[in-house]
């Protein structure tokens, strides 16, 4: 079987980590796997490479960061005129299997087969919430999505909102959870020897944070927590780039708060796991998530996670810390921090949650739903 994904990356994200790991799964049990990029993204670009994937380039467009529904709409009318190279990518690839990642591949892959007599199986991923959309748009949407075999969200929650905002479409709506390697999260070294290697500090309590510097992720939260637990050996420590980086930067700085709440900036995915096994606990404060895959890494590193409850899918299981408020998620990290016998026991139980979204069953899932035998 021969499968072809298509996406627009932007940078190096949860989905983007998603189809990496997927990449490897299939092939190692004997799936061709291709990736078309309709943008660029150097940090996707240099995993893939890292991976052996394969994978062409469509365009050069480099996608903002943070991209809002009228961004995805102008990508889409700029990137249109690539539908006759689309169609020569994929007539010259053959493959059994399309899976198109989001907007406006959704629009663009079936645009590019109109007039193919043969067609592979076609099949949409949504990465996200879906949310109501203009008539005029949902309609759009909804002829194109009309096309493929089936629309899986990433987790029950996403393909619920699909279903509401396309209720004709219910029938063709599934979902496959999102999937890490779990074993490459469990990691047998000593904390304090990671932690000097990392330049964390030797004693106290460390809340991990990691996502894009974006304001949806509500970063701008965890400085006003500092200021909320008031201990000094009790330190924030937030991984990724973005957007807001000055502006957070700037923030924690006006509350003379340098020595607790640092911004580390990117970390290679490979390195990620010593920032998990280096902390006490995971804090993600993002408001919108289809499906947090860092929290996943969290769970499988054995860390207690604090998460709102807008983002909280029901795969995520009973054993994370789930806040209605932004008051409820002072006191869940608040009790964290102060009760270490606490932290170990919820650190226990959200690692074997973990365990039951490995990504070998993510991959056996999508397997089954491409041969058929869903």
């Amino acid at each position: 079987m021969k499968v072809v994904s298509i996406l627009s990356p932007i940078k190096f994200g949860g989905g983007e980590k998603l189809l990496i790991e997927q990449g490897r799964w299939f092939r190692k049990i004997g799936v061709e796997y291709m990736i078309v990029n309709l943008t660029r993204s150097e940090e996707f670009e240099r995993y893939l490479d890292k991976e052996d994937i394969k994978y062409v380039n469509v365009t050069d467009v480099v996608f903002k960061q943070t991209p809002t529904k009228k961004d995805y709409l102008t990508l889409l009318l700029r990137i249109m005129g690539t539908v006759p190279k689309i169609r020569k990518i994929l007539l010259k690839e053959q493959p059994d299997v399309i899976v198109s990642n989001g907007f406006p591949a959704s629009v663009l892959v079936p645009a590019s087969l109109a007039m193919c007599r043969s067609k592979p199986k076609l099949f949409y991923v949504h990465h996200s919430l879906k949310t109501k959309e203009r008539w005029i748009v949902k309609n759009i949407y909804q002829f194109f999505l009309r096309r493929y075999e089936k629309i899986i969200g990433v987790s029950s929650s996403t393909a619920d909102s699909l279903k509401k905002v396309f209720p004709l479409l219910a029938d063709k709506i599934c979902y496959i959870t999102n999937g890490i390697d779990t074993e490459v999260f469990n990691i047998n070294y000593d904390k304090t020897s990671i932690r000097l290697k990392l330049d964390f500090p030797k004693e106290g309590v460390v809340a991990l944070s990691v996502g894009r510097l974006t304001k949806l992720k509500n970063h701008a939260f965890l400085i006003r927590l500092a200021k909320e637990i008031d201990r000094r050996d009790f330190y924030i420590y937030i991984v990724g780039d973005g957007d807001e980086h000055q502006t957070l930067q700037e923030e924690i700085s006006r509350e003379k708060l340098e020595g607790r709440v640092k911004l580390i900036g990117f970390v290679p995915q490979e390195l990620l796991p010593l920032y998990y096994k280096a902390s006490d606990l995971f804090i993600y404060p993002s408001l919108h998530e289809g499906f947090g895959l860092v929290v996943l890494e969290a769970m499988a590193s054995g860390l207690p996670t604090v998460i709102f409850d807008s983002i909280y899918v029901k795969e995520f299981g009973d054993n994370i810390c789930i806040a209605k408020s932004e008051q409820e998620f002072v006191e869940y990290t608040r009790i964290l921090v102060n009760d270490e016998l606490r932290r170990r026991q919820v650190g226990e139980a959200v690692m074997k949650d973990a365990k039951e979204l490995d990504i070998r069953k993510t991959v056996e899932r999508y397997l089954k739903l491409f041969e058929g035998r869903n």
